[in-house]
């Protein structure tokens, strides 16, 4: 999985707005990924006016949902959050497929 990475000036934080306003280290698992943007990358500082604030992209969601970097989403900006949103991670759908495998045989 890819993580969304340190610029060197101290360890960024995830934080979903209008939730669950708890900041979560990039490192951590995130909340739900929703149909529409609710995760915020901050980059916190000493001064509150150094402070960094900005939405994740479609793509980084559709990281988050363990995408692969080649994976394209179309559709306007809207419709690729609704993607990634809907999607469920691979890794949970290798789980699952995994353990309703022997009842399909």
């Amino acid at each position: 999985m890819r993580h969304l990475s340190d610029t060197g000036h101290g360890e960024h934080l995830i934080v979903h707005i209008g939730r669950d306003s708890r900041p979560r280290l990039t490192s951590q698992p995130l909340t739900t990924i929703a149909c529409k943007p609710h995760h915020a990358l901050v980059r916190p500082a000493a001064r509150v006016d150094d402070c960094t604030l900005r939405m994740l992209s479609p793509s980084e969601t559709a990281a988050v949902q363990r995408f692969p970097a080649t994976h394209s989403m179309s559709g306007t900006v809207a419709q690729q959050y609704t993607q990634a949103g809907n999607a469920v991670p691979v890794n949970v759908a290798h789980w699952l497929a995994k353990r309703l495998l022997p009842s399909l045989a």
